[in-house]
Protein backbone atom coordinates (compact mmCIF):
# COMPACT_ATOMS: atom_id res chain seq x y z
CA UNK A 1 0.00 0.00 0.00
CA UNK A 2 2.85 2.38 0.74
CA UNK A 3 4.33 1.70 -2.71
CA UNK A 4 0.96 2.31 -4.36
CA UNK A 5 0.46 5.57 -2.46
CA UNK A 6 3.94 6.73 -3.45
CA UNK A 7 3.32 5.84 -7.11
CA UNK A 8 0.01 7.72 -7.17
CA UNK A 9 1.64 10.71 -5.48
CA UNK A 10 4.40 10.84 -8.06
CA UNK A 11 1.85 10.45 -10.84
CA UNK A 12 -0.15 13.47 -9.72
CA UNK A 13 2.91 15.55 -8.87
CA UNK A 14 3.78 15.72 -12.56
CA UNK A 15 0.19 15.97 -13.79
CA UNK A 16 0.58 19.60 -14.85
CA UNK A 17 3.18 18.65 -17.47
CA UNK A 18 1.75 18.05 -20.92
CA UNK A 19 3.32 16.27 -23.88
CA UNK A 20 7.00 15.29 -23.82
CA UNK A 21 7.91 14.93 -27.50
CA UNK A 22 10.71 17.24 -28.62
CA UNK A 23 11.22 18.74 -25.16
CA UNK A 24 14.48 17.03 -24.25
CA UNK A 25 17.74 15.96 -25.80
CA UNK A 26 19.39 12.50 -25.93
CA UNK A 27 16.09 10.83 -26.85
CA UNK A 28 18.01 7.93 -28.37
CA UNK A 29 18.64 6.64 -24.83
CA UNK A 30 15.06 5.34 -24.79
CA UNK A 31 15.02 3.53 -28.13
CA UNK A 32 14.67 -0.24 -27.98
CA UNK A 33 16.88 -2.59 -29.97
CA UNK A 34 16.40 -5.74 -27.86
CA UNK A 35 14.20 -8.13 -29.86
CA UNK A 36 12.55 -9.54 -26.73
CA UNK A 37 11.81 -6.11 -25.35
CA UNK A 38 10.43 -4.89 -28.68
CA UNK A 39 8.16 -7.90 -29.13
CA UNK A 40 6.58 -7.31 -25.71
CA UNK A 41 5.48 -3.78 -26.62
CA UNK A 42 8.70 -1.83 -26.02
CA UNK A 43 8.49 -1.89 -22.21
CA UNK A 44 9.23 -4.87 -19.95
CA UNK A 45 10.97 -3.68 -16.80
CA UNK A 46 9.73 -6.57 -14.62
CA UNK A 47 10.26 -9.52 -16.96
CA UNK A 48 12.91 -12.03 -15.83
CA UNK A 49 15.21 -14.14 -18.01
CA UNK A 50 16.06 -11.16 -20.17
CA UNK A 51 19.15 -9.96 -21.97
CA UNK A 52 21.56 -7.23 -20.91
CA UNK A 53 19.66 -4.49 -22.74
CA UNK A 54 16.56 -5.34 -20.71
CA UNK A 55 18.73 -4.78 -17.64
CA UNK A 56 19.78 -1.48 -19.21
CA UNK A 57 16.14 -0.36 -18.96
CA UNK A 58 15.87 -1.62 -15.38
CA UNK A 59 19.24 -2.13 -13.67
CA UNK A 60 17.60 -4.11 -10.85
CA UNK A 61 17.28 -6.97 -13.39
CA UNK A 62 21.06 -7.39 -13.29
CA UNK A 63 21.74 -10.73 -11.58
CA UNK A 64 24.06 -13.72 -11.78
CA UNK A 65 22.34 -15.03 -14.93
CA UNK A 66 24.12 -12.21 -16.80
CA UNK A 67 27.57 -13.32 -15.60
CA UNK A 68 29.79 -13.75 -18.68
CA UNK A 69 26.89 -13.01 -21.03
CA UNK A 70 27.55 -11.15 -24.27
CA UNK A 71 24.53 -9.53 -25.92
CA UNK A 72 24.39 -7.94 -29.39
CA UNK A 73 21.31 -6.15 -30.76
CA UNK A 74 20.75 -4.40 -34.07
CA UNK A 75 17.91 -2.55 -35.84
CA UNK A 76 17.85 -1.25 -39.39
CA UNK A 77 15.44 1.62 -38.77
CA UNK A 78 13.56 3.82 -41.23
CA UNK A 79 15.41 5.64 -44.00
CA UNK A 80 19.19 5.38 -43.49
CA UNK A 81 18.96 5.29 -39.68
CA UNK A 82 20.32 2.29 -37.81
CA UNK A 83 20.98 1.69 -34.15
CA UNK A 84 22.14 -1.04 -31.83
CA UNK A 85 23.42 -2.14 -28.47
CA UNK A 86 26.26 -4.34 -27.26
CA UNK A 87 26.66 -5.38 -23.63
CA UNK A 88 28.63 -7.74 -21.40
CA UNK A 89 28.12 -8.79 -17.79
CA UNK A 90 30.66 -10.08 -15.29
CA UNK A 91 30.54 -10.97 -11.62
CA UNK A 92 33.25 -9.44 -9.46
CA UNK A 93 34.02 -11.06 -6.12
CA UNK A 94 32.66 -9.01 -3.25
CA UNK A 95 30.94 -6.56 -5.59
CA UNK A 96 28.40 -8.51 -7.64
CA UNK A 97 27.56 -8.49 -11.33
CA UNK A 98 28.68 -5.45 -13.31
CA UNK A 99 27.38 -4.76 -16.82
CA UNK A 100 29.19 -2.64 -19.37
CA UNK A 101 27.57 -1.67 -22.66
CA UNK A 102 27.46 0.75 -25.54
CA UNK A 103 24.29 2.09 -27.16
CA UNK A 104 24.48 3.97 -30.44
CA UNK A 105 22.38 5.46 -33.20
CA UNK A 106 23.58 6.56 -36.64
CA UNK A 107 21.30 8.97 -38.50
CA UNK A 108 22.87 8.32 -41.91
CA UNK A 109 24.46 10.60 -44.48
CA UNK A 110 23.36 14.18 -45.19
CA UNK A 111 24.24 16.59 -47.99
CA UNK A 112 26.38 19.53 -46.93
CA UNK A 113 25.06 22.62 -48.74
CA UNK A 114 25.72 26.33 -48.44
CA UNK A 115 23.19 29.18 -48.54
CA UNK A 116 23.21 29.17 -52.37
CA UNK A 117 22.31 25.48 -52.54
CA UNK A 118 25.74 24.41 -53.74
CA UNK A 119 26.65 20.94 -52.47
CA UNK A 120 30.03 20.87 -50.74
CA UNK A 121 30.07 17.24 -49.66
CA UNK A 122 28.37 15.01 -47.09
CA UNK A 123 28.36 14.56 -43.36
CA UNK A 124 26.95 12.06 -40.88
CA UNK A 125 25.43 12.41 -37.43
CA UNK A 126 25.42 9.96 -34.55
CA UNK A 127 24.98 9.59 -30.80
CA UNK A 128 26.62 7.12 -28.43
CA UNK A 129 26.16 6.20 -24.78
CA UNK A 130 28.63 4.24 -22.65
CA UNK A 131 26.88 2.51 -19.76
CA UNK A 132 27.93 0.93 -16.47
CA UNK A 133 25.33 -1.00 -14.45
CA UNK A 134 25.21 -2.72 -11.07
CA UNK A 135 22.58 -4.17 -8.77
CA UNK A 136 22.40 -5.50 -5.25
CA UNK A 137 20.02 -7.72 -3.31
CA UNK A 138 18.03 -6.87 -0.23
CA UNK A 139 15.87 -9.12 1.92
CA UNK A 140 12.21 -9.97 1.22
CA UNK A 141 12.90 -10.51 -2.49
CA UNK A 142 13.89 -6.90 -3.14
CA UNK A 143 16.63 -5.84 -5.55
CA UNK A 144 17.93 -2.41 -6.44
CA UNK A 145 20.34 -1.17 -9.07
CA UNK A 146 21.63 1.75 -11.07
CA UNK A 147 22.97 2.58 -14.53
CA UNK A 148 25.54 5.30 -15.11
CA UNK A 149 25.60 6.69 -18.68
CA UNK A 150 28.11 8.89 -20.42
CA UNK A 151 26.68 10.35 -23.63
CA UNK A 152 28.39 11.80 -26.67
CA UNK A 153 26.23 13.45 -29.34
CA UNK A 154 27.40 14.78 -32.70
CA UNK A 155 25.35 16.74 -35.26
CA UNK A 156 27.90 18.08 -37.74
CA UNK A 157 29.49 21.12 -36.03
CA UNK A 158 27.29 20.76 -32.94
CA UNK A 159 28.45 18.36 -30.23
CA UNK A 160 27.41 17.69 -26.68
CA UNK A 161 28.34 15.39 -23.81
CA UNK A 162 26.25 14.40 -20.83
CA UNK A 163 26.19 12.29 -17.68
CA UNK A 164 22.99 10.55 -16.55
CA UNK A 165 21.91 7.92 -14.04
CA UNK A 166 18.99 5.49 -13.71
CA UNK A 167 17.65 3.93 -10.51
CA UNK A 168 15.61 0.72 -10.58
CA UNK A 169 14.09 -1.75 -8.17
CA UNK A 170 12.25 -5.08 -8.32
CA UNK A 171 10.32 -7.23 -5.90
CA UNK A 172 10.07 -10.94 -6.67
CA UNK A 173 7.91 -13.67 -5.20
CA UNK A 174 9.30 -16.82 -6.77
CA UNK A 175 6.63 -19.23 -5.54
CA UNK A 176 3.94 -17.17 -7.30
CA UNK A 177 5.97 -16.32 -10.40
CA UNK A 178 5.41 -12.62 -9.65
CA UNK A 179 7.79 -9.73 -10.27
CA UNK A 180 7.16 -5.99 -9.85
CA UNK A 181 9.52 -3.25 -11.02
CA UNK A 182 9.88 0.52 -10.77
CA UNK A 183 12.43 2.66 -12.62
CA UNK A 184 13.41 6.33 -12.51
CA UNK A 185 15.37 7.08 -15.67
CA UNK A 186 17.74 9.66 -17.08
CA UNK A 187 18.49 11.90 -14.15
CA UNK A 188 21.41 14.11 -15.03
CA UNK A 189 22.67 16.98 -17.13
CA UNK A 190 24.73 17.94 -20.12
CA UNK A 191 28.40 18.46 -19.40
CA UNK A 192 29.03 20.37 -22.61
CA UNK A 193 26.23 21.86 -24.69
CA UNK A 194 25.52 22.20 -28.41
CA UNK A 195 25.51 25.98 -28.05
CA UNK A 196 27.19 27.97 -25.26
CA UNK A 197 25.35 27.99 -21.90
CA UNK A 198 22.20 26.36 -23.35
CA UNK A 199 21.62 23.39 -21.08
CA UNK A 200 18.75 21.30 -22.41
CA UNK A 201 16.49 19.01 -20.31
CA UNK A 202 17.11 15.27 -20.14
CA UNK A 203 14.55 12.60 -21.25
CA UNK A 204 13.46 11.97 -17.66
CA UNK A 205 10.93 9.18 -17.21
CA UNK A 206 9.24 7.08 -14.52
CA UNK A 207 8.06 3.55 -15.28
CA UNK A 208 6.32 0.76 -13.36
CA UNK A 209 5.75 -2.81 -14.45
CA UNK A 210 4.59 -6.25 -13.37
CA UNK A 211 4.91 -9.78 -14.73
CA UNK A 212 3.21 -13.00 -13.73
CA UNK A 213 4.07 -16.56 -14.80
CA UNK A 214 1.25 -19.04 -14.51
CA UNK A 215 2.02 -22.02 -12.34
CA UNK A 216 0.28 -24.70 -14.41
CA UNK A 217 0.40 -23.22 -17.90
CA UNK A 218 3.29 -22.07 -20.13
CA UNK A 219 2.31 -18.39 -20.12
CA UNK A 220 3.88 -15.28 -18.66
CA UNK A 221 1.96 -12.01 -18.80
CA UNK A 222 3.44 -8.56 -18.34
CA UNK A 223 2.02 -5.05 -18.07
CA UNK A 224 3.87 -1.75 -17.92
CA UNK A 225 3.08 1.90 -17.34
CA UNK A 226 5.51 4.35 -18.92
CA UNK A 227 5.96 8.13 -18.70
CA UNK A 228 4.24 8.29 -15.33
CA UNK A 229 5.74 11.74 -14.80
CA UNK A 230 3.16 13.03 -17.30
CA UNK A 231 -0.52 12.81 -16.39
CA UNK A 232 -2.03 14.26 -19.57
CA UNK A 233 -0.49 12.00 -22.20
CA UNK A 234 -3.03 12.82 -24.89
CA UNK A 235 -1.89 14.04 -28.30
CA UNK A 236 -4.35 15.84 -30.58
CA UNK A 237 -3.48 14.05 -33.78
CA UNK A 238 -4.50 15.81 -37.02
CA UNK A 239 -5.63 12.38 -38.21
CA UNK A 240 -8.51 12.54 -35.74
CA UNK A 241 -9.78 15.94 -36.90
CA UNK A 242 -12.96 15.83 -38.91
CA UNK A 243 -13.41 18.85 -41.15
CA UNK A 244 -15.79 20.21 -43.74
CA UNK A 245 -15.14 22.69 -46.54
CA UNK A 246 -18.66 24.15 -46.28
CA UNK A 247 -18.46 27.96 -46.88
CA UNK A 248 -14.69 27.63 -47.16
CA UNK A 249 -14.22 26.97 -43.45
CA UNK A 250 -13.27 23.91 -41.44
CA UNK A 251 -15.46 22.55 -38.67
CA UNK A 252 -13.36 20.83 -36.04
CA UNK A 253 -14.85 18.46 -33.53
CA UNK A 254 -12.99 18.67 -30.26
CA UNK A 255 -13.42 15.94 -27.70
CA UNK A 256 -14.04 17.40 -24.27
CA UNK A 257 -12.42 14.72 -22.18
CA UNK A 258 -9.52 12.43 -22.96
CA UNK A 259 -8.98 11.05 -19.46
CA UNK A 260 -9.54 7.38 -20.29
CA UNK A 261 -7.61 7.55 -23.55
CA UNK A 262 -4.74 9.39 -21.87
CA UNK A 263 -4.61 6.73 -19.16
CA UNK A 264 -4.31 3.85 -21.62
CA UNK A 265 -1.60 5.62 -23.62
CA UNK A 266 0.66 5.00 -20.63
CA UNK A 267 -0.06 1.29 -20.88
CA UNK A 268 1.61 -1.62 -22.72
CA UNK A 269 0.95 -5.32 -22.33
CA UNK A 270 2.85 -8.42 -23.42
CA UNK A 271 2.44 -12.20 -23.37
CA UNK A 272 5.04 -14.94 -23.65
CA UNK A 273 4.25 -18.53 -24.61
CA UNK A 274 7.04 -20.50 -22.95
CA UNK A 275 6.79 -23.67 -25.02
CA UNK A 276 10.19 -25.12 -24.11
CA UNK A 277 13.51 -23.91 -22.71
CA UNK A 278 14.68 -23.52 -26.30
CA UNK A 279 11.66 -21.97 -28.03
CA UNK A 280 9.33 -19.13 -26.99
CA UNK A 281 6.67 -17.06 -28.76
CA UNK A 282 5.81 -13.45 -27.81
CA UNK A 283 3.22 -10.81 -28.58
CA UNK A 284 2.83 -7.27 -27.26
CA UNK A 285 0.60 -4.24 -27.64
CA UNK A 286 1.52 -0.54 -27.34
CA UNK A 287 -1.61 1.62 -27.14
CA UNK A 288 0.20 4.95 -27.47
CA UNK A 289 1.84 3.84 -30.70
CA UNK A 290 -1.45 2.62 -32.15
CA UNK A 291 -3.36 5.76 -31.14
CA UNK A 292 -0.81 8.22 -32.50
CA UNK A 293 0.38 6.45 -35.66
CA UNK A 294 -2.79 4.98 -37.10
CA UNK A 295 -4.44 6.64 -40.09
CA UNK A 296 -7.31 9.12 -39.99
CA UNK A 297 -10.24 8.11 -37.80
CA UNK A 298 -12.46 5.71 -39.72
CA UNK A 299 -9.64 4.36 -41.88
CA UNK A 300 -8.23 0.87 -41.55
CA UNK A 301 -5.85 0.70 -38.59
CA UNK A 302 -4.72 -2.89 -39.14
CA UNK A 303 -2.15 -4.27 -36.68
CA UNK A 304 -0.56 -0.87 -35.87
CA UNK A 305 0.76 -0.95 -32.30
CA UNK A 306 1.12 -4.73 -32.17
CA UNK A 307 4.45 -6.48 -31.81
CA UNK A 308 5.51 -10.07 -32.37
CA UNK A 309 8.60 -12.16 -31.75
CA UNK A 310 10.24 -15.51 -31.17
CA UNK A 311 13.19 -16.73 -29.16
CA UNK A 312 15.25 -19.85 -29.88
CA UNK A 313 18.29 -21.43 -28.28
CA UNK A 314 20.69 -23.05 -30.73
CA UNK A 315 23.57 -24.82 -29.02
CA UNK A 316 25.35 -22.09 -27.05
CA UNK A 317 23.56 -19.17 -28.68
CA UNK A 318 20.24 -17.51 -27.93
CA UNK A 319 18.68 -15.80 -30.94
CA UNK A 320 15.68 -13.49 -30.60
CA UNK A 321 13.67 -11.82 -33.33
CA UNK A 322 11.07 -9.10 -32.86
CA UNK A 323 8.86 -7.15 -35.25
CA UNK A 324 7.23 -3.84 -34.28
CA UNK A 325 4.43 -2.39 -36.40
CA UNK A 326 4.57 1.41 -36.27
CA UNK A 327 2.15 2.10 -39.10
CA UNK A 328 0.64 0.41 -42.13
CA UNK A 329 3.64 1.67 -44.09
CA UNK A 330 6.41 1.09 -41.58
CA UNK A 331 7.70 -1.77 -39.42
CA UNK A 332 11.01 -2.45 -37.70
CA UNK A 333 12.84 -5.75 -37.40
CA UNK A 334 14.91 -6.41 -34.30
CA UNK A 335 17.63 -9.05 -34.05
CA UNK A 336 19.38 -10.05 -30.82
CA UNK A 337 22.11 -12.62 -30.33
CA UNK A 338 23.36 -13.65 -26.90
CA UNK A 339 25.89 -16.16 -25.69
CA UNK A 340 27.21 -16.96 -22.25
CA UNK A 341 30.90 -17.69 -21.98
CA UNK A 342 30.16 -19.84 -18.93
CA UNK A 343 29.02 -22.47 -21.43
CA UNK A 344 32.57 -22.71 -22.76
CA UNK A 345 34.36 -23.23 -19.46
CA UNK A 346 35.06 -26.36 -17.49
CA UNK A 347 32.51 -27.98 -15.20
CA UNK A 348 34.86 -27.40 -12.25
CA UNK A 349 34.71 -23.61 -12.72
CA UNK A 350 30.94 -23.74 -13.12
CA UNK A 351 30.62 -25.21 -9.62
CA UNK A 352 32.15 -22.15 -7.99
CA UNK A 353 29.78 -20.93 -5.24
CA UNK A 354 27.67 -17.88 -5.95
CA UNK A 355 28.74 -15.32 -3.35
CA UNK A 356 26.49 -12.48 -4.52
Amino acid sequence: MRFLALLIGVFFTFSSIAQIGGKSTYQFLNIVSSAKLASLGGYAIAVPEGDIEMAYFNPALIDTSLHKQLNLNYVNYFSDINYGYAGYGHRLKGIGVITTSVKYINYGEFLLSDETGAINGEFSSSETALNLGWSGAYKYGLRYGFNLKFVFSNFYDYTSTGLLIDFGSTWTKLENGLKIGVVVKNLGSQITTYTPNNFEPMPFEIQAGISKKLKHAPFRFSANFHNLQVMDFYYDSPNEIESSSLFGGDVIEVEESHIVESFFRHFTVGTELLLTENFNLRIGYNHQRRSELKLREGSRAGPVGFNFGIGVNIKKFKIDYGRSIYSLAGTTNHLSISTNFSEYISKKEKKEPDTE
